[in-house]
């Protein structure tokens, strides 16, 4: 099958970045909704493959898992969630803001998630913990470290995923 014939769809929470989007894509804009990635926007669809880029890693631990079981009733049977940078635990703002659960932080006043409300961060267990309860197996696991050297030395670490539907 050609990728010209096969359907895309996207949410995107930010009403601003949806109209932009809408604007610049008009054939697929009857395929685009506005709201929070964790609602079934897409409610007669079944999905072949799912991305996402450091969206949901933006909600609680519980909202995450609850999200990834909603996936399993809409995506096809070996479906695939791609996962691009979820932020781990080895992220120098980790420790940063009030703690909302073991693995999430909210108030973040300072540094790249200043205001922007929750922000999880991950590790390798707690990934696998997560997508095995949701009915994911994790067929690649990728974690990103990079250390920025000027102006001052920090740390940025995210995971990479590739997980498959095994239920």
């Amino acid at each position: 099958m050609s990728l010209s014939k096969l359907n895309y769809y996207g949410i995107e929470q930010s009403e601003k970045a949806f109209e932009f989007v809408c604007k610049k894509f008009p054939a697929i804009a009857s395929q685009l909704r506005c709201g929070k990635i964790t609602e079934n926007l897409f409610p007669d669809v079944i999905f072949g493959l799912v991305v996402d880029r450091a969206t949901l890693t933006h909600n609680t631990t519980s909202a995450i898992l609850q999200t990834l079981k909603n996936l399993t009733t809409c995506m096809s049977p070996g479906g695939i969630f791609i996962g691009i940078d979820w932020f781990s635990k080895s992220h120098a703002d980790s420790n940063l803001g009030i703690i909302e659960d073991e693995f999430t932080r909210t108030n973040i006043q300072t540094g790249q998630f200043a205001n922007l409300g929750s922000v999880h961060f991950s590790d390798t267990e707690h990934l696998k913990k997560i997508f095995d309860e949701a009915g994911f197996d994790i067929v690649l696991l990728e974690h990103k470290l990079i250390t920025r050297e000027i102006p001052h030395g920090s740390n940025f670490g995210s995971f990479n995923f590739v997980t498959r539907l095994i239920i």
